[in-house]
């Protein structure tokens, strides 16, 4: 027979059992509803695994302009396409020039001259005949064309290889269609000074440039006078290196350029200070490096100058030059004895400007005396 504390005990594990059992049941429920909110996803993931997978979309590679061969010395007809742009491919053995050129009719072209790295060695703006520069690596280079217009051009890549210099010497050379109607030539300078380049022709009237290595023209002169169709150009080179001459000749009447015979000369020169106090220096016409003397003057944007020389022997002519060979004026005609000169002029900008004294006449050497002034005082025998 059962016990009191039997019943008590029987009691107590009834009553014990029954939360353990509610929460059985709420444990249920829970992973029931959970069941119920995931299948939706379950059911569309495994109908995705189930499915044949679409390709992934490949990337449109970047289309480069298709290359075109340039050969050298031959115009190639060409026609710009929609794109209105072409690229072109040339070999050059180092130390040549090249000379790209490309026309049209309808509209103007813009060239640009670059190693295959996309770096730029030379450029012409649209409208501009051609683009030159030398070329100092034996290398693959890529000539581009573009016009913001469409259509036919011709386009001609020339190989030119200038010929050596020597400063201070006179040599003779000749114009003609075999080598393209121009002459080039190149110079070094280790002081990056002032230089003279003088060229003269019985058979043309001569055009010369001096230009960079990239193509970029840093002096040229056509006339020496409106009487004289030699050239003479002064200028003070950037810095050392080397820089390239060329020497053309202006189109006659007909179009066509002249062809003929010519001399060149190149010298490096130091100019002398002019003293603006209004001090006679006495100086010398001569052979060599002294058939021009060039002085240097400094001065203001606006200033008014008065330069003026003088010789017993000598009919003198006076040019101020800027310093990259600019003419900014030249001698008038002086109510004084025969053999002087007079410049007047402002300065169009603050700056150093040179001063070049030359005999106008038969006679090319001898004594003069040149002074300057700030100003348009005449300072010459007082006046």
């Amino acid at each position: 027979m059962a016990t009191r504390e039997d019943l008590h005990v029987a009691q107590r594990a009834a009553r014990s059992s029954l939360p353990q059992e509610e929460a059985d049941d709420q444990s249920r429920q829970v992973v029931e509803t959970l069941l119920l909110l995931l299948l939706p996803v379950i059911v569309v993931v495994v109908l995705s695994m189930l499915s044949p997978r679409s390709p992934s979309p490949t990337p449109t590679p970047t289309v480069e302009a298709e290359l075109l061969q340039l050969p050298w010395g031959v115009w190639i007809d060409a026609v710009l396409d929609d794109e209105g742009r072409d690229v072109w491919e040339v070999a050059s053995p180092s130390g040549t020039m090249a000379i790209v050129e490309a026309n049209a009719d309808a509209f103007g072209a813009s060239l640009q001259l670059r190693l295959p790295t996309g770096e730029e060695v030379a450029s012409a703006a649209m409208g501009a005949p051609y683009l030159q520069a030398m070329l100092s690596d034996d290398e693959v280079y890529v000539v581009e064309v573009t016009a913001q217009s469409l259509g036919a051009y011709r386009i001609r890549a020339r190989e030119v290889v200038p010929v050596e210099l020597d400063w201070g010497k006179v040599v003779k050379a000749s114009l003609g269609a075999d080598d393209g109607g121009e002459g080039v030539w190149k110079v070094e300078s280790v002081s990056g000074g002032t230089v003279v380049v003088e060229v003269s022709s019985g058979d043309f009237d001569t055009i010369v440039r001096l230009i960079s290595t990239t193509g970029e023209e840093i002096a040229q002169n056509d006339d020496i006078r409106d009487d004289n169709t030699d050239s003479r150009l002064h200028t003070t080179l950037p810095g050392p290196g080397v820089y390239v001459v060329e020497v053309t000749a202006f189109p006659q009447l007909d179009g066509a350029r002249g062809e003929g015979e010519y001399e060149i000369r190149a010298r490096e020169i130091v100019p002398e200070a002019l003293d603006w106090n209004g001090r006679v220096t006495e100086a010398t016409l001569g052979g060599g490096a002294e058939e021009h003397g060039v002085w240097i003057v400094k001065g203001a944007a606006g200033q008014m100058i008065s330069v003026e020389a003088q010789s017993d022997v000598l009919d003198t002519s006076l040019r101020v030059l800027s310093a990259t060979g600019e003419e900014i004026a030249r001698s008038e005609e002086m109510d004084m004895d025969n053999g002087s000169a007079r410049v007047r002029t402002i300065l169009p900008r603050e700056g150093s400007y040179m001063v070049e004294v030359t005999a106008a006449g038969e006679e090319r050497n001898g004594p003069y005396t040149v002074r300057g002034a700030r100003g348009y005082s005449s300072v010459v025998n007082g006046r």
